[in-house]
């Protein structure tokens, strides 16, 4: 674990809000500009070009934003960032049809107007001066509108604010104390042993004031009532979508990565290393886990985060199709419709029923992703077909209330009474629900109940909680009462962080983030490594006894204490801002030295952070499958080891002789 005494923590913002301001400022001041423009008229050639470059990009700049807010109704967020560092494979963007093709339209007309720039814009008259002000209008507005643009704060939050944090000096042990006061580990829960078997079911973006909603959901409002409920459970920071959701609910903390600015975590050989998840704790008592979703399962690193938390058996899109769905019809972009998707579920859950050993299955809805409800709705006529996500809600009540239905009657078959049914919504709705009718309900809460508990029969609780208590609380459900899991408490007899105190979770935001990162993902003290491996054959690079993809940089400070760790796909490494004591691996061919190397080869970077400048160096590996490199030596030594050369990272393709 990372030794929490030498945490650099930071009291600098990590991940702040997005400001309230609206976008209609930046754009009127675009607007504005242009007018300006066109009214100023145009002295030369040169100047038509210059504005009209300044301008398309300030308006594409606005388009994106609207866009993305559009997705997500809260602007560049903490899923957008992390869906860029993830990417999209799997995702079903035909849902989004409609806000794409405005934006095509928004687009062309933005480059017809800038063609008009080039092409109408009046000449100036002869004779007609103008003000240096005047004449610096029109520039001087689209400036100022990037500095007051949402988008200009989000990225500084995500980028510059992050940089902050990793170069702060060490804070008050005050802010240190926070995190240990706050973070249990749930390896501190002793004894633990298997209890009843689990089926876990996180309905996608099913909140609880869809369930509150006349009409919509009456079987799981039913549902909710007969079990055991929990009514105040609210959205915190970095678990507003499906990943961050599942981690929150399974490991009763945020969803962080291992660094910022473009990075990509499938460098990462094991996903969060540094955290026990409620799956790990039941994998450790012996029960056998199966995760079985419609979509594909490498989405946003939802299958790495299982494989690396106690999952015996991933199943996703592709493995149904190749297999237990072989030959049919998926659906819809996201994948395999519900109505199947629980048909094999609950194949599976009688299979695993059957055999003498407690079982955990747990799947994913996602219908209600979208406004196409599964066929078998429609063939019930159990929807209204007005392709409203009303209508995803109507299905989606019919088909769990039937799965529900089934589990029950095979236990009765079996005369047994051995299985708790955890039914979770995986975040809020997602703004493209058009959530109004929601809001009118009032506070959105996520949906939260188990079916089956033997504590009681039916029982509701109120308290205000997050999706990071949903581990500790079901640890109750299970035997364990009163048990803290993560920064989660056990609903059921205590009050969450969030209501003890008020200010938890901006303090995670702002106090414990980098602090957070650094643990849950077990970045290693470089300096307690006595050497690093590079295996270029395997691709990967060993160092403090993990072992990483690469291309990769790493960096750290002074005492070796590793502050961010960068893995990139399709971008070179060398073009990310470094800074502090650096190991690199990427192509030979984005460094600079003075060999000139310019190859498909790999090469090892080492600077270390007080080496005076130019003792940077470099070791070609050109033919080298495999090396190992004693650090320390190579990190404090005042000359290069002489297999190195002096060199250092291109910081642009212009850089190096690509």
């Amino acid at each position: 674990n990372y030794p929490l005494s030498q945490l650099k923590l930071s009291n600098t913002r990590h991940n702040s809000k997005m400001p309230t301001a609206s976008v209609a400022a930046p754009i009127i001041l675009t607007a504005f500009s242009y007018a300006v423009f066109w009214i100023n008229g145009v002295s030369c050639h040169i100047q038509r070009v210059v504005f009209a470059g300044t301008f398309l990009l300030s308006y594409l700049y606005n388009t994106a934003f609207l866009v993305i807010d559009a997705m997500t109704g809260d602007g560049l967020n903490d899923s957008v960032f992390y869906h860029l560092d993830q990417g999209m494979e799997g995702a079903g963007l035909g849902q989004f049809m409609d806000i794409i093709q405005k934006a095509v339209v928004a687009i062309l007309f933005g480059f017809a107007l800038t063609v008009a720039i080039l092409m109408r814009a009046p000449q100036r008259r002869e004779g007609k001066k103008l003000s240096r002000t005047c004449k610096m209008l029109p520039v001087a507005a689209i400036v100022l509108s990037y500095l007051v643009h949402p988008m200009s704060f989000a990225l500084h939050d995500q980028y510059l604010l992050q940089d902050a944090v990793n170069d702060a000096p060490v804070i008050k042990e005050e802010v240190r104390s926070l995190f240990q006061q706050t973070y249990k580990d749930p390896r501190e829960i002793s004894n633990f042993e298997a209890g009843k078997n689990i089926v876990y079911i996180y309905m996608e973006s099913l909140e609880r004031n869809y369930i509150k909603l006349p009409g919509v959901a009456p079987n799981l409002e039913r549902w909710e009532k007969e079990g055991v409920s929990f009514t105040n459970i609210t959205q915190g920071p970095g678990t507003g979508w499906t990943i961050a959701g599942i981690v929150a609910s399974l490991c009763g903390i945020p969803l962080v990565t291992t660094g910022g600015k473009g990075n990509s975590m499938h460098g990462a050989k094991d996903f969060l290393p540094g955290v026990t998840c409620l799956s790990d704790m039941l994998q450790k008592a012996g029960y056998h886990q199966t995760y079985m979703g419609g979509a594909d399962i490498n989405f946003a690193g939802k299958g790495s985060f299982l494989k690396s938390h106690g999952f015996d058996d991933v199943i996703g899109k592709n493995e149904l199709m190749t297999n237990e769905l072989k030959g049919k019809s998926t659906g819809h972009g996201w994948g395999i419709t519900d109505d199947l998707l629980l048909d094999v579920v609950f194949d599976k859950y009688k299979e695993l029923s059957a055999a003498d050993k407690p079982f955990a299955l747990y799947t994913l809805t996602l219908d209600t992703h979208g406004t196409s409800p599964s066929p078998r709705c429609r063939e019930k006529k159990v929807v209204r077909g007005d392709r409203s996500y009303k209508d995803s809600v109507r299905c989606s009540d019919y088909l769990l209330n039937n799965f529900f239905n089934q589990v029950f009657d095979e236990q009765r078959k079996r005369g047994k009474n051995d299985t708790l049914i955890i039914v979770n919504s995986d975040h809020l709705a997602m703004p493209y629900h058009k959530p109004t009718e929601l809001e009118r309900l009032g506070p959105r809460r996520n949906t939260f109940f188990v079916l089956g508990s033997s504590n009681t029969s039916s029982e509701s609780h109120s308290m205000l909680g997050t999706t990071m208590d949903v581990p500790a609380t079901i640890l109750s459900l299970l035997g364990y009462p009163g048990k803290a899991f993560g920064f989660g408490r056990d609903l059921t007899i205590h009050e969450s962080l969030a209501k003890q105190d008020p200010n938890f979770l901006e303090d995670l935001k702002t106090k414990m983030w980098n602090a957070m990162r650094k643990i849950f993902w077990a970045m290693p003290n470089i300096m307690d490594s006595p050497s690093i491996e590079v295996d270029t054959n395997a691709k990967n690079l060993r160092v403090g006894g993990k072992v990483y993809s690469i291309p990769i940089l790493i960096s750290a400070d002074l005492h070796g204490l590793i502050d961010e760790i960068i893995f990139f796909e399709d971008t070179p490494v060398a073009y990310s801002k470094h800074s502090g004591t650096t190991i690199a691996v990427d192509n030979c061919k984005y460094f600079k030295s003075q060999l000139g190397l310019n190859d498909k080869n790999f090469c090892l970077f080492i600077k270390h952070q007080s080496s005076p400048k130019g003792w940077i160096r470099m070791l070609p590996l050109n033919s080298i499958e495999s090396v190992s490199v004693d650090l320390n030596a190579d990190l404090n030594m005042t000359a290069p080891a002489p297999d190195f050369i002096r060199a250092s990272l291109c910081e642009s393709a212009n850089q190096c002789k690509m």
